[in-house]
């Protein structure tokens, strides 16, 4: 993973411009759209049936459409066949003449929405039936906004809500009293404790996309990270408290040992990038509030309980501290006051919010 000058442009849509997505299945929308629902996917054609469903049972006066970019390149019928069924005109379907990896998939659906506003949909997700209502209104009422993200529900592998212990109960209790119903801007300083504003669920303006150069695969696993970090440098990022959409919850790729050790790494370079950014490098306070949360990483790491897991060994844990902390030592008790530290941060953004 390389971290060099992220908040600089760089175009990563010429980087596959000479692979074609070739247009399968058209849709036959009079109109131009208000909003484009991209669906990048590849090999998914059991849950993204349930995608392509919530999408069919949105409540809505706002035109949208919902354009499918496949990405397996084996020729495949099945995606073809799904969408043949829905019999949908709102419905469009590409597919890449070759597999052009997950994020040069994300901006190719960047590049063929066809709307002002895009937002994408991962193909094991859903969207909660009154999300284009709500957040399409919302974006109406906000003239500067370059982009408008919302909750996250947490769903398991069949589409049930993930029980939670009584401690988390009791956040998302808090959280909903303070967030609820409204809206607020989102700075670099917001994300330096945690991810108010993940990139699921978010609208975004098509031409800011495009001027951002859209995602960098340079910095998986967090390149959708580095994009909302730099979306809220450079443009107008706003978010609702409201879960409107429903992110899966399964062991997959994002679940390996190499990739969560890449989401640990890579949310400490961020958080020096930020402190750079804003002139706090070499501010005492948030210096020694970046090691407690890298501490928080390192042991929420640990506690992630999925099969053939291995753990961070003492070699990589000792790589990662010295790389970005001057001691080797992991503190249990520093690393849970740091998350005390970022619900407190997440409970004032919420407060300091207005009322939508």
């Amino acid at each position: 993973m390389e971290f060099n000058n992220i908040f600089d442009n760089e175009n990563n849509f010429a980087k596959y411009k000479s692979i074609e997505s070739n247009r399968i299945i058209s849709n036959n929308l009079l109109d131009k759209p208000f909003l484009s629902i991209m669906i990048p996917t590849f090999k998914r054609f059991d849950l993204l049936k349930f995608a392509l469903q919530s999408l069919i049972e949105q409540d809505t006066r706002y035109p949208f459409e919902i354009v499918v970019i496949d990405n397996d390149d084996s020729g495949n019928q099945n995606i073809k066949n799904l969408i043949t069924e829905f019999n949908d005109n709102r419905i469009s379907y590409y597919r890449n003449e070759k597999n052009i990896g997950m994020f040069g998939n994300w901006n190719r659906c960047i590049e063929l929405a066809n709307a002002e506003w895009l937002v994408i949909l991962n193909d094991d997700d859903m969207l909660n039936h009154k999300y284009i209502e709500y957040m399409c209104n919302t974006i109406e009422h906000l003239c500067d906004a370059d982009a408008l993200s919302c909750g996250l529900e947490y769903i398991n592998e069949n589409g049930n809500k993930i029980s939670r212990t009584f401690l988390r109960r009791i956040s998302h209790k808090l959280n909903h009293f303070f967030s609820s119903n409204k809206i607020s801007r989102v700075r670099l300083n917001d994300l330096f404790y945690d991810y108010i504003t993940p990139i699921h669920g978010c609208m975004i303006r098509k031409i800011s996309a495009i001027r951002l150069g859209g995602f960098n695969e340079k910095y998986y696993p967090i390149s959708d990270a580095v994009f909302m970090l730099r979306l809220a440098d450079k443009f107008n990022l706003y978010c609702v408290g409201k879960k409107l959409y429903k992110y899966r919850v399964f062991e997959n790729e994002s679940l390996k040992h190499e990739t969560l050790k890449g989401f640990v790494v890579g949310k400490a370079y961020m958080r020096n990038e930020i402190l750079l950014r804003l002139r706090l490098n070499n501010n005492y306070f948030y210096k020694v509030i970046k090691n407690f949360l890298l501490d928080y990483d390192i042991l929420n790491y640990d506690s992630i309980k999925i099969a053939d897991k291995t753990p961070l060994s003492y070699a990589e844990v000792k790589e990662i501290k010295l790389k970005f902390s001057d001691s080797v030592r992991v503190s249990s008790f520093f690393a849970y006051l740091s998350k005390i530290l970022v619900y407190f941060n997440k409970y004032l953004f919420w407060i300091k919010a207005k009322k939508r």
